[in-house]
């Protein structure tokens, strides 16, 4: 939004549309060598508003997003953009019927984590945010759930099996036969901004608070740190 009100020139669009998009984000760990992606398929956006001249206070530029992500589940999107920097940027949205197996080279690299199998049936996020921090709520409702912890031995990547153990415990609950039941959880977005990132690690990041506070797992991935 700076760069864009900063343009020596007016810019003022009604509408805007992106059609069939393909992207993907790459990003480096801050421990590891190998970097993880994410990857958004048939993507369609929808931009309206785009002003680069109007500061009232409650005006925004908004973008409408429905695309596949991570070549399984069904994410729909909105994103408000405002045009007076006293308000807050605010994002919500759905990702459906997501084969959470799909995430594992992201994950492996960047959380130590590996999904054995699972579905996330829905998931609802919204949080608002500015330039140092991000809040909101996320919800949850997944089934089948089984989780592996990974930990480096010897430049060798092995099951951590402790981390492991507590992981399905919290996640994948079990009933009296022993089979997983759908579980749902609620979590509390609450994320410093790393600023030398990119808008994307913003909201990818504020998203993974909301998800580890819904399961009390931030001890668990650092180590009881």
């Amino acid at each position: 939004m700076s760069r864009l009100q900063e343009l020596p020139l007016a810019v003022r669009i009604g509408s805007a549309d992106i059609v069939n998009a393909h992207i993907v984000y790459e990003e480096f760990p801050e421990e590891g060598s190998q970097s993880g992606s994410i990857v958004f398929d048939n993507m369609y956006a929808h931009f309206d508003g785009i002003d680069n001249r109007d500061n009232r206070f409650n005006r925004f530029i908004n973008l409408d997003v429905n695309t596949r992500f991570m070549k399984s589940g069904h994410l729909k999107a909105r994103f408000a953009f405002p045009l007076n920097p006293r308000n807050h940027y605010y994002a919500e949205g759905t990702l459906d019927n997501m084969e959470l197996t799909q995430l594992n080279p992201t994950l492996e690299n960047l959380a130590k984590v590996r999904i054995e199998s699972g579905t996330m049936n829905t998931m609802h996020f919204n949080f608002d945010y500015n330039d140092d921090v991000s809040n909101g709520s996320v919800m949850m409702l997944y089934e089948n759930l089984e989780m592996m912890a990974l930990k480096e031995k010897n430049n060798v990547e092995e099951k951590d099996g402790l981390k492991s153990f507590i992981l399905n415990v919290l996640f994948a609950r079990k009933n009296k036969n022993d089979e997983v039941k759908t579980a749902k959880r609620d979590g509390t977005i609450s994320f410093e901004r790393d600023k030398k990132r990119s808008i994307f690690n913003y909201w990818w990041k504020s998203l993974a608070t909301g998800i580890k506070s819904g399961n009390s797992i931030n001890e668990i991935l650092d180590g009881g740190k």
